[in-house]
């Protein structure tokens, strides 16, 4: 959803033409204005600091009479904009396809939240409760998700020199006739996308299924193993990203298991003292052997735990084969990250490249071919 100040109609323009124009696109100012009161105007933050700031400098420097005369100047061009012209615009509502589904008239204002809620409404009442997805840029006070509707937009623009100064039957006339044209060629696009996608799906059906049946004999694969296949290349760009635990619990485990050392060797340390000279140096060495005690203890219960995550039965030590093969991933550790993390943007520009039907045309670009 969005709107269109471009297409305007002046005010008094064909006044002598009392038709009014019925479309099942357009809703009615009545429905519009039903909203009218559901969201009150907010000062922002923004307005609040502008006027602090005012205040400021009339009362320090006395130019606040010059920022007044500046406000009231710009704020009267925008009302002499308003009602130069009847309708400002309209409020277009588009589906993810491009495909008019209501459009709104804006009268002497910009886009204002009433037009959003009117035509939020109206798809409620055509398409159900369920219909709950919509989108709306309008300044910041209804906004959800995104959605691009620009060429939508920008389309009816075309339109806009040729209605300004017609009577509001014409307006709204010339309005729908394009918005219907453009729902129509919309539709035979759409039906053409389907069309070629569906004589895609058949050729390759056709051509591919007996290489299928030659690979799977050959492969020794089921059916039931290539509906996992998914799941397995979700898992494969998954580990791209983060640390598998295959690898990361067994690093946490052998981590621990040095900061133990370091614990215990740290108390250790603290028990060779027999005889001290003063109280003072005895609370001293007390003191840090109960800290020493306190890492020991921490430690011992990290290095428990990931036994148990583990299965370990007996504790690795520095001369295992389990502990020197982590260690020596710990060593390469940021290397292999960092090439996985590389595979893993070469892998996703590949998918993207194959989205956009862009997949092989590197070769294409590098010898000049088109």
């Amino acid at each position: 959803m969005d709107g269109n100040s471009s297409v305007k109609q002046m005010t008094g323009s064909g006044h002598a033409d009392e038709h009014a124009f019925t479309s099942s696109l357009f809703i009615s100012a009545d429905d519009v204005e039903i909203f009218k009161d559901d969201v009150k105007n907010k000062p922002g933050k923004e307005t609040a600091n502008r006027r602090k700031k005012g205040d400021r400098a009339e009362t320090s420097t006395g130019t606040g009479c010059a920022d007044r005369w500046g406000a009231t100047v710009a704020s009267t061009a925008a009302d002499e904009t308003v009602q130069t012209f009847d309708q400002t615009g309209i409020f277009l509502c588009a589906c993810r396809h491009g495909i008019v589904e209501s459009v709104a008239e804006m009268r002497h204002s910009g886009e204002l939240a009433k037009y959003a809620l009117a035509t939020v409404n109206q798809l409620l009442d055509q398409l159900g409760d369920d219909q709950t997805r919509k989108s709306k840029d309008i300044g910041s006070s209804c906004q959800s998700m995104p959605f691009m509707a620009m060429p939508t937009i920008e389309a009816s623009n075309a339109v806009a020199r040729v209605i300004r100064f017609s009577s509001h039957f014409h307006w709204q006339q010339f309005l729908d006739l394009h918005f219907k044209q453009w729902n129509q060629d919309r539709y035979a696009d759409l039906s053409k996308f389907l069309f070629n996608n569906y004589k895609q799906a058949g050729k390759i059906i056709a051509e591919f299924t007996p290489q299928l049946l030659i690979y799977k004999q050959s492969s020794g694969i089921t059916d039931t193993d290539i509906q996992h296949w998914p799941e397995d290349e979700l898992k494969y760009l998954n580990d791209l990203q983060i640390e598998p635990e295959i690898d990361a619990i067994p690093v946490a485990y052998v981590e621990a298991l040095m900061t133990l050392k370091t614990a215990q060797a740290d108390y250790d340390s603290y028990s060779g003292f027999q005889f001290v000279d003063n109280q003072e140096a005895v609370r001293s060495i007390v003191q840090k052997r109960t800290v020493a005690h306190r890492r020991v203890l921490m430690a011992m219960t990290a290095v428990e735990d990931l036994e148990a995550l583990l299965k370990v039965k007996e504790r690795w030590s520095e001369s295992s084969n389990e502990y020197r093969a982590v260690v020596d991933y710990i060593n390469q550790r940021e290397f292999i990250r960092t090439v996985c993390e590389l595979e893993g943007l070469v892998v996703q520009r590949l998918f993207e490249l194959s989205k956009a039907n862009l997949a092989g045309t590197a070769a294409m670009v590098l010898t000049g071919q088109s």
